[in-house]
């Protein structure tokens, strides 16, 4: 059988996959908060902070890596 080749790129993920995450994570209310890296989205860190805040999240920016609450 062998092995399929290595993939070439990782998948960046969208609003929704950031919603399922979001709601996972505090939907289960074990969680006080996350951490989201902008990198792996296909939207832009302003985008993502600005919609979170829109949202009712808090958002606090540590340059690579997005803390929210």
């Amino acid at each position: 059988m062998g092995l399929s080749p290595k993939p070439s790129a990782r998948r960046k993920f969208n609003w929704e996959d950031l919603d399922n995450y979001l709601q996972t994570t505090f939907g289960m209310g074990n969680e006080d908060e996350t951490s989201i890296i902008p990198s792996n989205y296909l939207m832009s860190k302003d985008e993502i902070i600005a919609e979170l805040h829109k949202n009712g999240y808090q958002v606090t920016d540590h340059g690579d890596y997005l803390t929210v609450r």
